[in-house]
């Protein structure tokens, strides 16, 4: 005899019925269980004892050193995205971030894979998406493909801003376009990329501004001279640090009272000595990842 609950008394159909509830909610809380489990299994963190040293953030990626020297990446929340496995390291900018293994520097992107391969002198961040390489004693650019974009040809040169990067030939700077040639010709001592149309370069031992074309702005007259930001810059008198707008008036400081206002400030004038501009990584900060 085939027994449904219709022939079962009240009290007996609840009683199934609560086994029946039971059962599923026993399954489900195994499912539950198991989901919890998938879940924690998370990328590993390191033992904040192995680490010798973590960065700030960039790009939502925090760079670290092991106290066995070898670096790598975690995201936000401590966990490991790219193991450390690197002899150096450095911040990503642009979605990449240069490494060096065995003695060579290469880029990575935010997986770990690389896409500039380790075999490379020196390289310079990306500006732009074109990344300065050095080889056979010359600077050139290639893509984050490492797809050569403008030959090595150059003695130095910084990144692309607003299209256009300095480059150095015969220890005089001016600035090529995206095709390798000169479109500001090579008649300054030095020269720093382009920001808001405006661009500081070193004339006869003096720091001025030209634009674009390669016109004078500002007259090189200042000792020293940062990138404009918001429409301001800094720049070193015969006697004290001020600030400036676009037009050489002076909006801040103009009585002296601080001694370097810009050094309170991201954008204050460059310490302009050493060899950024030749893409070296300076000993001082080499240990810690810094491209300074």
């Amino acid at each position: 005899m085939r027994i449904t609950l219709h022939t079962l008394s009240g009290t007996a159909a609840m009683a199934i019925l609560l086994l029946f509830s039971l059962a599923a909610c026993n399954k489900t809380q195994s499912q539950g269980d198991t989901a919890s489990a998938d879940s924690s299994a998370k990328a590993p963190t390191i033992d904040s004892n192995a680490v010798a040293f973590t960065s700030d953030s960039s790009e939502g990626m925090v760079r670290f050193k092991t106290q066995g020297g070898k670096f790598g990446f975690q995201d936000l929340n401590g966990q490991i995205v790219i193991q450390p496995q690197f002899e150096m390291a450095f911040d990503f900018k642009g979605g990449a971030a240069k490494i060096r293994k065995n003695g060579n520097f290469g880029m990575i992107d935010k997986t770990g894979q690389v896409i500039i391969p380790t075999t490379y002198e020196r390289l310079h961040f990306p500006g732009e998406g074109k990344v300065g390489f050095f080889q056979n004693g010359k600077w050139g650019f290639v893509n984050l493909k490492n797809e050569v974009l403008i030959p090595a040809t150059y003695d130095s040169i910084r990144d692309f801003s607003q299209g256009l990067a300095p480059a150095a030939t015969g220890g005089k700077w001016g600035y090529i376009d995206e095709k390798g040639n000169y479109t500001i010709k090579p008649t300054y001592a030095d020269a720093w990329p382009f920001h808001e149309d405006l661009a500081h370069c070193m004339k006869d031992g003096m720091w001025g501004y030209i634009d674009k074309k390669g016109v004078t702005k500002l007259p090189f007259i200042y000792y020293n001279a940062g990138e404009f930001i918001d429409g301001q810059a800094y720049v070193l008198t015969e006697e004290f640090w001020i600030m400036i707008d676009k037009k050489g008036k002076c909006v801040k400081n103009c009585d002296g009272k601080s001694s370097n206002p810009g050094a309170e400030e991201s954008h204050e004038g460059h310490d302009h000595e050493g060899g950024e501009h030749e893409g070296h990584d300076h000993e001082g900060g080499e240990h810690d990842g810094h491209d300074h």
